[in-house]
């Protein structure tokens, strides 16, 4: 959608709002098929104090100057990720949820979408890595790669859903 130039085009905040809706989606199966009781408490109470930290970070970044902002939001992201780490989500759930909070008229453009470069060059493939490094095929056998290929199935369809519905 960048290189087509409709990544910020209403169509293209349309498609970008759709697809990731099964992200979400996604995520919560997951959450369900790899539920730990113990780790439940962890988990409300991230979100409580994420919801609370939320509205003081939005109230700080609406004081601050634009160069102090990215600081900001940099430290803001990393504290999200670990503390949904720390509770057993997993560290993009927390980075996610922080991206969400924040608003695009906040940043510069030129410099938003720099970052965006940098980061799909450079920490993305440190992501899918460390992501494919942790896992453990030996765990639940054949029902995980069962339970994959339905995930995967759901989130593939999901994005070509998505797509088609914001096309409309």
């Amino acid at each position: 959608m960048e290189k087509l130039e409709i990544l910020r085009q209403p169509i293209g905040q349309r498609i970008l709002r759709y697809a990731s809706l099964d992200d979400i989606a996604i995520w919560g199966v997951l959450a369900l098929i790899l539920l730990d009781w113990d780790r439940v408490g962890r988990q409300f109470g991230f979100l409580a104090v994420f919801a609370l930290a939320t509205v003081l970070f939005r109230k700080l970044i609406a004081k601050l100057q634009e160069t102090d902002r990215w600081y900001v939001s940099l430290v803001w992201l990393a504290a999200c990720s670990f503390a949904a780490d720390w509770s057993g989500l997993h560290y993009m759930v927390g980075a996610f949820l922080a991206g969400a909070v924040m608003d695009a008229h906040w940043f510069d453009q030129k410099k938003m979408d720099l970052m965006r470069h940098h980061v799909l060059l450079a920490i993305m493939p440190v992501f899918f890595l460390s992501t494919g490094l942790r896992t453990n095929w030996a765990m639940g056998g054949p029902a995980v790669f069962l339970a994959a290929a339905v995930l995967l199935l759901a989130s593939v369809s999901g994005k070509l859903a998505g797509t088609h519905i914001a096309g409309k």
